[in-house]
């Protein structure tokens, strides 16, 4: 009765029910499956699960970094959980405004976030990003290039700097070709991330409505 019940399901309402459509790829799963091993619960949302992983990454880096004489080490225990992820989410939107994919160099981090909030708190922010398994350091540059771990993180950041910036009056016309809503772009998961956090997502698809008709 259960598979015919999954089936029904994805027929009629073209979506996974429950949790299943939450974490209906193998990340989301095992991003899942750490939450409740950690905590006895799962949240209900993509959105819901990601920023739980973050805050519970951020906060295992600042732990782990007490106490030690790393450089990398103690500069991540003197940034804050919350700053860090002010920082994020800020790299993170200008990583995928710039269309860097998930990569990019410390250097250009430090130099983009003199714009942000805490602009002395970029390295910071990123060797915490390192030390919580948020950030990791690409191949080869001996820790000169990072990227986010997996497309999903970077989104998720993304879309709650996203948010700050439409309430700074951000429109949707300067990330959205408005002649070619239709066609694919880097900002369209960040844009559904932005509408989870938003729980009924009400107000961002009105935001969202002078781009996209549909």
């Amino acid at each position: 009765a259960g598979i015919h019940s999954l089936q029904e399901s994805v027929r009629t309402q073209d979506q996974l029910p429950g949790m299943l459509q939450v974490v209906r790829s193998p990340y989301l799963l095992t991003l899942a499956l750490s939450e409740y091993c950690r905590n006895d619960s799962v949240p209900t949302t993509r959105a819901g699960l990601v920023s739980a992983f973050l805050t519970t990454m951020l906060e295992s880096a600042r732990r782990t970094g007490l106490g030690v004489f790393d450089d990398e080490q103690r500069a991540a225990s003197l940034c804050s959980v919350e700053v860090a992820s002010d920082l994020l989410h800020y790299v993170a939107y200008e990583v995928t405004q710039a269309g860097f994919s998930t990569g990019f160099t410390r250097d250009w981090a430090s130099n983009v976030c003199v714009g942000s909030d805490h602009p002395g708190d970029a390295d910071r922010a990123i060797a915490r990003g390192l030390r919580g398994g948020i950030l990791t350091s690409v191949a080869g540059t001996e820790g000169t290039s990072v990227r986010f771990v997996h497309q999903l993180i970077q989104e998720y950041c993304a879309a709650e700097q996203l948010l700050k910036q439409i309430a700074q009056d951000l429109t949707a016309e300067e990330l959205w070709p408005t002649p070619e809503w239709w066609e694919p772009s880097r900002w369209d998961e960040v844009a559904k991330f932005a509408a989870e956090i938003q729980h009924d997502g009400s107000e961002f698809i009105s935001w969202m409505s002078a781009v996209n008709p549909t």
